[in-house]
């Protein structure tokens, strides 16, 4: 997986509305995806949201993270997206990540 994107800044209201867009680019060989969402407090960070998805296309995709359990966890602050494909639950790869500011708005 390579091209992990997401916007620098995001406003509040529009996160809780609208969720996270992700896009990516994806292998030919990659069957599941594994999503966490963690939030920075106090200097470390901690994890918000996990899941585990099942792409339907390989190549540049883009989607949102859409779960309410997500949308209502998402404050302001700093955001860490992990995303990790693989061709199996047991044999994920190797982890890309990118950060997100949520701001008051």
């Amino acid at each position: 997986m390579t091209g992990l994107t997401s916007k620098r800044r995001l406003k509040r209201s529009q996160a809780k509305r609208n969720g996270l867009a992700l896009g990516m680019v994806l292998e030919n060989d990659t069957r599941t995806l594994q999503i966490s969402v963690s939030r920075k407090a106090k200097g470390k960070f901690k994890v918000v949201f996990t899941t585990t998805i099942t792409p339907t296309a390989t190549g540049s995709i883009e989607f949102r993270l859409r779960d309410s359990a997500l949308r209502r966890a998402l404050k302001t602050g700093l955001y860490e997206i992990d995303a990790t494909p693989g061709r199996s639950a047991a044999d994920m790869g190797v982890t890309a990540s990118v950060n997100t500011r949520v701001v008051n708005g």
